[in-house]
């Protein structure tokens, strides 16, 4: 019965990963190219040389994809591959065309993580630390962190602070001459929007603690008035998400769930494309999500590979005291305060060689080992949820950035020294008798087991 089920899984997984490749494409061809035409997009020709190259890219990221979620770092693997790797296997001529032999040396590069990533997956360690730091006290301490930042960030608003879409790219430029990179501020900001605010939505959701889920959204919503942020309600959405999963003991399906919602909203895309010749979804979510990365990451490679940009060399990268992303957004890009922010390799690759390269490797491998094994022992819902936080993470930035100014590595260290209220919850469901009301001998070997 185990194994029929899991043939289904594969093949689900594989087919959820074309049927969705398909879509990056269609509402490319349909809308994006031609939307974006003006920054570098390229209507690319879908001759069979690209559909056999993308097909084999795909196959190759859907054979190391994982099928369930068993441990936090099957969470790196999964949103690697589904928002790194697919929409560049699809999206690789997306700036220029793209010969044969620059697609592999490109996508070996970029698929060489995933690999070693893999290799983690399959390990056993496990790690006993100390119960130290009692849940609730994390929540409140977190609580009173996002308090006090968003109270001083509102003390100091740009002027165009508000809730009109149109301007929110505006006050994201304006925030960054008030809350300038480097300072306390700015590190705050970043940790409640990307670590805080969505950690504190999962324990809501997990534990049905209502309020606390409007303090979450509410914090996005500060930050929206005041920088025009947009991703964070994502974060949000899919850590909710997460912590319902756990809450109905379906995480290991969180996988599955994500492709029938990426595929829900590329239908939804459909819908609105056709029906207005317009699509806000398009425009503002599947181009985010499945087009710029493509995109950036093509431009890193020109750059990298281009005899112009003059100061770019394999091992050590770059010479400049200047990040990698406003060198690639302000000079080889041409934007001004473009800040041209890629996946974590990619853009340690650009900045400091197959030096940094090979070091952020080891980095993110060092993270994930240190919460698969803490979770292999204590089985926290909460390890699980912070191996989320900074895959998605690395999806758009520096591994050592998410780590310390998005909070991900205060939470980690925090989280891996409290117990485990997940087993401490169901036993409590077991004492009210609401599992295994029949049988009472059962509920209390289970409750001996969780002690051990």
């Amino acid at each position: 019965m185990y194994i029929r089920n899991k043939s289904i899984l594969d093949v689900g997984a594989s087919t959820y990963l074309f049927l969705i490749a398909l879509s990056i494409l269609a509402a490319y061809v349909f809308e994006l190219a031609e939307a974006n035409e003006y920054i570098g997009y390229f209507l690319f020709p879908i001759d069979l040389p690209y559909i056999v190259t993308s097909a084999l890219a795909i196959f190759a990221i859907g054979k190391l994809m994982p099928k369930i979620i068993r441990k936090p770092s099957d969470f790196l693997t999964c949103f690697y591959g589904l928002f790194i790797l697919l929409p560049f296997a699809v999206l690789y001529p997306i700036r220029n065309t793209v010969n044969t032999q620059q697609f592999i040396f490109i996508f070996f590069t970029i698929f060489f993580p995933l690999l070693a990533f893999r290799v983690l997956s399959v390990t056993s360690i496990t790690l006993n630390v100390p119960n130290i730091v009692k849940e609730k006290k994390i929540v409140f301490l977190i609580t009173m962190l996002c308090i006090v930042g968003a109270l001083l960030a509102l003390l100091n608003p740009p002027m165009s602070a508000g809730f009109d879409i149109e301007t929110s790219y505006d006050r994201r430029l304006q925030g960054r001459d008030i809350y300038s990179t480097g300072t306390l501020m700015a590190y705050a900001i970043a940790a409640i929007v990307n670590g805080f605010a969505p950690f504190l939505a999962f324990v809501a959701v997990w534990q049905r603690r209502i309020l606390l889920f409007g303090f979450s959204l509410s914090l996005w919503l500060v930050f929206y008035y005041l920088l025009g942020l947009k991703a964070p309600l994502l974060y949000i959405c899919i850590a909710s998400l997460i912590g319902y999963s756990v809450r109905v003991d379906k995480s290991h399906l969180i996988i599955k769930y994500l492709y029938i919602i990426l595929l829900i909203i590329f239908t939804l895309f459909f819908v609105e494309y056709f029906l207005f010749e317009y699509s806000f979804i398009n425009d503002y979510f599947i181009r985010r999500a499945f087009s710029v990365p493509p995109w950036l990451i093509s431009a890193y490679f020109e750059f990298m590979t281009s005899s112009s940009s003059g100061y770019w060399y394999p091992l050590q990268g770059v010479d400049s005291a200047e990040p990698i992303s406003m060198i690639i957004g302000e000079e080889f890009l041409g934007y001004p305060g473009l800040n041209a922010n890629t996946n974590a390799f990619v853009y340690q690759l650009a900045a400091n060689g197959v030096v940094g390269y090979v070091f952020t490797i080891f980095l993110v491998l060092g993270v994930y080992v240190l919460l698969d094994a803490t979770y292999a022992r204590k089985r926290n819902p909460a390890l699980l949820y912070l191996g989320f936080a900074y895959a998605i993470l690395l999806v758009e930035q520096a591994a050592t950035t998410a780590l310390v100014s998005s909070g991900i590595g205060m939470l980690i260290a925090i989280v891996i020294f409290s117990g485990n209220g997940y087993q401490v919850k169901k036993f409590s469901k077991i004492s009210r008798g609401i599992i295994n009301q029949d049988k009472p001998h059962l509920t209390k070997l289970k409750y001996l087991a969780s002690k051990l």
